[in-house]
């Protein structure tokens, strides 16, 4: 199977591409171009015609395969490599919030990107917020700041109902790890968990990256941005098209 990043090599339209985008979504939004323009050649010339949420369920089928097919060309020898699970973004239960946050971190230079995005029921952002963080010694603690801002900003805008998740998984178990926290960190955890107690109708989960990929590029692009930006419903162009894709294939669960 050639990706469509390739495709797009071969007939040279790859250099109208933004590639802002990770290769692997960068694919999939290519493989959803081609699959409509082939949409439309089988509806004149088969007479069929398939719904675009089915379509865009199908791409991203077929990019799951396309990583399991390329690492079994890498690792010829060794276990067998499990079947893909496809996975979507799940929206929340009526009247609640899912926030999803992540952070990007740039060791080098101690700066951190973090990045929240909060959407209802039916897939549709109400809030993004993307900004910078200095002196930053750790992914943990980019993980964890990203985390209490995302906390405060709730509390802000009075958001009552909330599911909290992000691909930070050593950080959600030491918010509910019962135990108190005395590593060095410890009081960032601490906070956090106070937060929590005080909000009964908050929840915190850990998301894997394929469930929490708008933050993901949200969160790269934050390292960019030197103040606190915030967006109420529409978002930057680079993760439009991944909100869209998440809305899609939510509403075919």
């Amino acid at each position: 199977m050639v990706t469509l990043y390739e495709y797009g090599r071969i007939n040279g339209s790859h250099k109208k591409i933004p590639l802002r985008l990770e290769a692997r979504n960068l694919d999939l939004v290519a493989l959803v171009c081609y699959r409509i323009w082939q949409r439309r050649n089988d509806l004149i010339f088969k007479n069929n015609f398939q719904g675009l949420k089915a379509l865009i369920k199908f791409a991203i089928s077929e990019i799951e395969v396309l990583s399991i097919r390329q690492g079994e060309k890498l690792v010829r020898q060794g276990p067998v490599i499990p079947q893909a699970t496809v996975s979507y973004w799940q929206p929340p239960p009526p009247t609640w919030l899912k926030v999803n946050f992540d952070a990007s971190f740039n060791k080098s230079e101690l700066v951190m990107g973090m990045d929240i995005i909060a959407r209802d029921s039916n897939g549709d952002p109400h809030v993004m917020l993307a900004t910078q963080k200095e002196s930053v010694s750790s992914v943990f603690l980019a993980k964890a700041f990203a985390l209490l801002r995302a906390f405060t900003l709730c509390a802000e805008m009075g958001i009552m109902r909330a599911e909290f998740k992000g691909d930070a998984k050593m950080v959600v178990e030491a918010i509910k790890d019962p135990n108190s926290n005395y590593a060095w960190h410890g009081q960032l955890i601490e906070d956090l968990k106070h937060v929590l107690e005080t909000h009964p109708s908050w929840k915190l989960s850990y998301a894997n990256r394929v469930n929490n990929k708008v933050a993901h590029e949200l969160a790269k692009l934050a390292l960019s941005i030197v103040n606190e930006t915030i967006w109420r419903e529409e978002g930057p162009d680079v993760v439009a098209p991944l909100i869209s894709c998440d809305r899609l294939c939510s509403n075919e669960l």
